[in-house]
């Protein structure tokens, strides 16, 4: 068995780790608030895009070399949480430019859970 089935998940989850523990925390200690939020709003459809691009190549990969019903779903569910992810975005915005803080709270919540979903199905490959 070729290594990419576990490349592909790994930088999957090495991105949405590198992106939690080192840019987020270094955005809001560094940068002003209208500047985070400039920020913010170009790098998150980009991270949702990367995660949807590396697990549809991951699917591909899995379907191509038979790596099982298993794997293939993983990367499916990966890339169906990106793009429900990446969906919410402009809603959070409008949430965000309309000071609707509960909103707010609501779709960055399921945004966080979807990251976290596809953070922990991507661990599955390693188990296997």
């Amino acid at each position: 068995m070729s290594n990419i089935n576990l490349i592909l998940p790994g930088l999957i989850i090495g991105v949405i780790l590198y992106q939690t523990v080192f840019v987020a925390p270094s955005v809001f200690q560094t940068i002003d608030s209208e500047n985070t939020s400039k920020f913010l709003r170009k790098i998150f459809p980009r991270f949702f895009i990367f995660i949807f691009t590396l697990s549809i190549l991951a699917a591909l990969e899995a379907y191509y070399n038979s790596r099982g019903n298993t794997f293939y779903i993983i990367y499916l569910i990966t890339s169906l949480f990106s793009l429900i992810a990446f969906s919410l975005i402009p809603m959070t915005n409008k949430a965000t430019d309309n000071n609707d803080k509960h909103k707010f709270k609501i779709l960055h919540s399921l945004s966080v859970l979807f990251t976290i979903l596809i953070l922990i199905i991507n661990f599955i490959p390693f188990i296997l």
